[in-house]
């Protein structure tokens, strides 16, 4: 027996002949004793066969039917089978010199060519033990010169019968054991030329599809009627009759449809019509060639024109035979009569066409079945006959036949798999690997048949495997692809059959579909699970991964793969369902370290040094990751595509996403989509264990998304630690965008006071202004002692000491201001103690601060020394000038601008040491009652001690005396040494306050920030303006300056202050050289009478609205006297 393929590459061919019974009938055992006689047999030859699950009828020309049970036959002493896995073939395919096609991608060994039988060897055949079980003469003749053959057997099991034509009768059996059925239920019918059933009722799905199967419409035929009976269990009845005149050779029924020739002609015919419509469609032979007397003669031209013709399973198409001359071709056409499909083509006259659901089957008479696919009308097999088979015909088994062999489904069972569980060490050859089978292995297993092939006296299958089973005698032979292939196909066809809505007619067969869904899809999944095992040997790593993922594996058996996925601490002790058939398979996949090392060659020096292996192996190391990466992520694509995992699944879920976050984290550096997916993975909802993650996010410095994870899990101490280092670029990460605010934002509300002032002290150099905002404004600030924290302030940076110092002052004063910490009306004594203190301290260190700015360098005088004599100097010749406007010093302090000449390091130093002096004069001049605002006495030692001319500080050293009652030495400060007259005068009229409104301002604009407390005007007590006026006018006409300046000045004092200077004693206290000029001297003299009269006539007026009290006074008790008296 030989077959030969077609351009199918890569699949096994769809039929293998496989022997059922030769011979069937027992030899003539009268004739075997002698020598051989001419003429043919005298030995029963087979007429009908119909077969149904293991159990076989074959019905002989002498009117026997043979009962057959179809079982294994394994011949003990059958030579051993030593052929390895990638050399094995079916027996059919023995005499094929042609090797199969290798694997598409080359990576596995081609698989050599089918070895032929030695000589004088002989290859035992795949042999089924057929026992019989039944062999009785169902139409006994009584001459035996006139048997009667058996020349139809049909098999109805859904009704239970055998139908049987002989002689054109047609009988009814039992199909168990050909017992007649009851005449009276089952009549004979006679006179028949042709029989068939209809394949609308007729139809295997009938047999599953409910628990009372559908009665059977059969068709006879007879010379001059065409009859309908409805077959049931309890009997027969005819249901339809046509008159048809017609010598019918063959028919096939469909609905009403009925196709029937006779020698010449096909004819369809419609049994609706009264009469019947008969449409003639094409004749038997179109060819005009005599056919020869000589029966010898069978070539294409000369052959016996039979009539051949098959209904298309699951279509209302029927498939014609006719003969053209050189050839014959098969015509597909409708119920209607109209061309459908393609058209085949075969070389010679078919005995016998035969069609299932997907191929085309034609026994020829040149010795061989040509197998066409139905679809593409592509030829795909050709099969050749066994020798001395004399074929007769291909007979259809319509229920199919069940061919022993191993059927597979066992390895669908699933058991549980511990991952705990560890490969045997020192296995001595690992399963995947393809391993010498024995011949029993070799045999075509799990195998079913609905064709037939009809030999005179034996019968052969055309068997069609399972498609599990094909899939595995693939893999068996190494054909890993072609076993893809043909599982990616029968996945499609799968989804197609799935996804189509079916019609109403296909109704009855769409349960029957949903019942085998779940079984295909069971299998589809073991084979993809299995194929990528094997690509994993392979290190086929892409391939793998996407099977394991279309075969719905577990994923947990690819993590297994990478020991080193923290993942794997989470599912070590985990159970999973497996199936059975992968158990030893899963159980010896290692790593993919070993994998990759077993694959990698052998050079030398050795695997691990030689050039070309080292970069091998680094280049499948980082696929395989990669390969793990994809499958994880569209497994869970999956999974939320799907609506998200039940509770059940949380425990996976936590293992996938675990694995992810450390895949992804790994590969930052050379791929920046994976850390974008890793932070959407983790900025969403997931299921990942913090617990394992966390040493992996560390390791790959991913420390943004750290420090996000521990903000959200409220670990803000650990969050803030991170961010720490990265600012202070401990740790590294580009991710990173110096968010300070956000620091900030976190501390106001957190209530951990220890947290809180480390990383506000932290952040006090980075930005002062955040950091005295946090200790000032947050949740906690209440908690701090404001003493400590300055001076924790004071290590890191002066300028957020200070500005904390300021805007603690301003707190504390405006808390008692508002009287929230008053006792009895009054505030506490121990606040304004705290506030005196504060205060101090601030002021000391803003002396400390000018002290350093003031300070000589070893090059001379400091830049800021310079800038402020030269300030000094140039206000002082201002104020001797006539001509130019008298201003106070603190407005040319306002007005100044820095030197443009000086570099950015002068520059800023400058304008440091401005704001500095701006905030020193705000805190020196506040008061809020006679007592000062902070210790004078200390400040006054400090700021005396400090270097320079008295008049470089002397806005400064008058506000400090003015503090402790000198108003003579801080009048005489400001007078004379300042020369700053309108000081003088403001200090006189504020009793003791130097800053007006206007210029308390401006030093708030330019110190950039408040510096404690409440704008205060003058004091309510101590020393009065008058007092004040007199001293400063003492001091005027008593110093040592110029007659001409003084003189101006008193002037100016007198003229603006004359009610506040005595008359008769100003006159008297000017010096006697200063000439009594009308026009220093008029102006005041007028004033100061202008004033007595004043008070003069404001005397008087008093003392008569006196008077007039008095009087009022006297007539009021005189009346009520009076009115008392009278009232007596």
């Amino acid at each position: 027996m030989a077959s030969t393929t077609s351009s199918q590459a890569g699949f096994l061919p769809p039929f293998e002949l496989r022997r059922l019974v030769r011979p069937v009938f027992a030899p003539d055992q009268s004739s075997s004793d002698g020598p051989p006689q001419p003429g043919p047999s005298k030995n029963p030859v087979i007429r009908s066969v119909d077969g149904h699950g293991q159990l076989l009828w074959v019905g002989s020309n002498d009117g026997r039917v043979k009962g057959l049970d179809i079982k294994a036959h394994l011949t003990p002493s059958r030579p051993p089978h030593t052929r390895v896995a990638s050399d094995t073939v079916r027996l059919t395919d023995a005499v094929d010199t042609q090797p199969r096609p290798h694997s598409v991608s080359g990576r596995l060994s081609k698989p050599s060519s089918p070895r032929q039988p030695e000589a004088g060897v002989a290859v035992p055949e795949d042999i089924i033990d057929t026992s019989c079980f039944q062999d009785c003469q169902v139409f006994p003749a009584t001459d035996k010169s006139k048997l009667k053959p058996v020349e139809k057997l049909i098999l109805v099991p859904m009704v239970g019968l055998a139908i049987i034509l002989s002689e054109g009768t047609i009988t009814f059996h039992s199909i168990t054991d050909l017992q007649p059925c009851p005449s009276s239920s089952f009549p004979f019918i006679r006179g028949v030329s042709a029989v068939t059933l209809d394949e609308l009722t007729y139809n295997p799905n009938n047999l599953q599809s409910s628990n009372q199967p559908d009665d059977v419409l059969m068709c006879v035929i007879k010379k001059k009627s065409i009859f309908l009976y409805l077959l049931s269990m309890n009997g027969i009845q005819q249901v339809h009759e046509v008159a048809f005149a017609s010598a019918t050779f063959q028919c096939l029924l469909r609905g009403s449809t009925l196709l029937l020739s006779d020698i010449e002609q096909y004819y369809l015919i419609s049994l609706e019509d009264q009469p019947p419509e008969v449409m003639p469609l094409l004749p038997i032979s179109q060819s005009s060639a005599p056919v020869p007397d000589d029966p010898t003669v069978t070539s294409s031209q000369a052959t016996r024109h039979r009539p051949s013709m098959a209904a298309i399973p699951n279509s209302q198409e029927f498939l014609l035979a006719s003969h053209t001359g050189s050839t014959c071709l098969g015509i597909f056409v409708s119920s209607s009569g109209d061309p459908s499909r393609g058209t085949l083509e075969w070389p010679s006259n078919p005995r016998s066409v035969s069609v299932d659901l997907n191929h085309v089957l034609a026994l020829l008479f040149n010795g061989t079945i040509e197998v066409h696919l139905l679809a593409t009308q592509e030829l795909v097999h050709v099969i050749s006959l066994p020798d001395g088979l004399d074929p007769r015909s291909l007979a259809s088994a319509k229920f199919g036949i069940s061919l022993p062999g191993e059927s597979y489904t066992s390895q669908l069972n699933t058991i549980p798999f511990c991952l705990e569980t560890r490969p045997i060490p020192n296995c001595a050859q690992s399963s995947l690997k393809a391993k010498s089978s024995s011949r029993e292995s070799c045999l075509s297993a799990a195998t079913h048949s609905r064709i037939l092939l009809v030999g005179r006296d034996a019968l052969y299958a055309l068997a069609t495997r399972t498609f599990l089973a094909e899939v595995e005698t693939l893999i068996k032979q190494n054909r890993w692809d072609d076993a893809l292939l043909l599982a990616g196909r029968s996945s499609e066809s799968f989804q197609r059959g799935t996804s189509s809505t079916p019609s109403p007619t296909r109704r009855s067969q769409t349960r029957r579909a949903e019942l085998d869904n779940s079984a295909q899809v069971t299998q589809l999944h073991y084979v993809f699970q299995k194929l990528a095992l094997h690509y994993l040997v392979e290190c086929r790593f892409e391939e793998a991964g996407n099977l394991w993922f279309q075969g719905h594996g577990d994923p947990r058996i690819f993590l297994r793969l990478f020991p080193l996925l923290v993942a794997n601490n989470l599912c070590k002790t985990d159970t999973l369902k497996i199936f059975s058939g992968l158990e030893e398979m899963i159980r010896d996949v290692r790593s993919a370290e070993e994998l990759i090392r077993n694959y990698s060659p052998h050079i030398k020096p050795d695997v691990d040094t030689a050039l070309p292996t080292v970069d091998l192996k680094a280049q499948l190391h980082e696929k395989s990751r990669q390969v793990l990466l994809r499958y994880l992520r569209r497994w869970r694509r999956d999974r939320l595509l799907k609506g998200g995992a039940s509770d059940p699944n949380r425990h996976l879920d936590s293992i996938i996403d675990t694995a992810l976050v450390q895949l992804l984290s790994e590969r930052r550096q050379v791929d920046p989509e994976a850390y974008s997916t890793l932070r959407q993975i983790l900025e969403r909802p997931n299921s990942c264990v913090f617990a394992e993650i966390e040493p992996v996010l560390l390791e790959n410095k991913c420390f943004c998304i750290l420090a996000e994870i521990y903000l959200k899990r409220k670990h803000i101490p650990e969050a803030f630690d991170i961010w720490a280092k990265l600012h202070d670029q401990v740790y590294e990460d580009e991710d990173f965008r110096y968010d300070l605010e956000r620091m900030a934002s976190v501390l106001m509300h957190y209530d951990q006071v220890d947290l809180v002032l480390k990383y506000a002290t932290w952040m006090a150099p980075l930005n002062c202004n955040l950091a005295v905002k946090i200790l000032v404004e947050a949740k906690v600030a209440g908690s701090f002692n404001v003493d400590t924290t300055f001076e924790s302030l004071c290590e890191v940076s002066q300028e957020a000491a200070e500005f904390y110092l300021e805007e603690a002052i301003s707190r504390e004063s405006r808390e008692a201001g508002n009287g929230k910490r008053k006792s009895d009306g009054l505030v506490d004594k121990q606040i304004s103690n705290r506030l005196i203190n504060l205060r101090t301290k601030l002021i000391l260190g803003y002396l400390n601060k000018m002290k350093g700015l003031l300070r000589n360098t070893e090059d001379g005088p400091s830049p800021t020394m310079l800038f402020f004599r030269g300030l000094v100097e140039q206000f002082m010749r201002n104020a001797e000038d006539e001509e130019f406007k008298p201003q106070s010093f603190v407005d040319l302090l306002l007005e100044v601008s820095l030197p443009e000449s000086s570099d950015d390091q002068t520059s800023s130093q400058l304008s440091d040491a401005l704001a500095t002096r701006a905030k020193l004069l705000l805190c020196l001049d506040q008061s809020d009652s006679d007592q000062s605002n902070y210790d004078a006495q200390q400040i006054r030692s400090i700021i005396e001690d400090m270097g320079g001319s008295a008049e470089l500080l002397a806005v400064e050293r008058a506000m400090v005396y003015s503090k402790i009652g000198l108003h003579r030495l801080a009048l005489s400060l400001l007078a004379l040494t300042l020369k700053d007259i309108r000081s003088a005068e403001t200090y006189c009229m504020q009793r003791g306050t130097i800053l007006p409104s206007g210029q308390r301002a401006g030093l708030f604009e330019k110190a950039g920030n408040s510096t404690g407390g409440k704008e205060r005007g003058g004091r309510e007590e101590g020393e009065s303006t008058d007092s004040l006026i007199g001293i400063l006018f003492d001091l005027l006409i008593n110093s040592a300056v110029s007659s001409s300046t003084s003189a101006r000045q008193v002037q100016h004092l007198l003229a603006r202050h004359p009610a506040r200077i005595p008359l008769h004693s100003s006159l008297e206290r000017l010096p006697e050289h200063w000439p009594l000029d009308p026009l220093l001297l008029a102006p005041y003299l007028a004033r100061a009478v202008r004033k007595s009269c004043h008070l003069t006539h404001e005397a008087t007026i008093v003392k008569a609205i006196a008077l007039g009290n008095h009087i009022s006074l006297a007539v009021a008790y005189d009346d009520l006297l009076l009115f008392r008296d009278h009232k007596n």
